[in-house]
């Protein structure tokens, strides 16, 4: 039987088969005029998780991804809108 890590979760993103959300890999970002919140990239597809899994998305329902070191939203188009 796997064992499975309670610190890791699997990417619930729809087009990514194998990637994992490390929950130490903390990302601040903001989620209101003074609040802050934390969300977590996947090892794969760089798309960003809340603390219980659920995948980030924006208030236009855009994913959110993590990629070199910078969050974007992924357009309807598919472009990537830096934040």
């Amino acid at each position: 039987m796997d064992e499975v890590k309670k610190d890791v979760l699997k990417c619930r993103d729809y087009k990514c088969k194998k990637g994992t959300v490390d929950l130490s890999k903390e990302i601040p970002i903001r989620t209101g005029c003074s609040s802050i919140d934390v969300v977590f990239p996947c090892s794969v597809c760089g798309r960003l998780h809340w603390k219980q899994g659920d995948p980030v998305r924006n208030r236009r329902g855009q994913r959110a991804f993590w990629e070199n070191g910078r969050m974007y939203n992924l357009t309807r188009k598919g472009e990537k809108q830096l934040l």
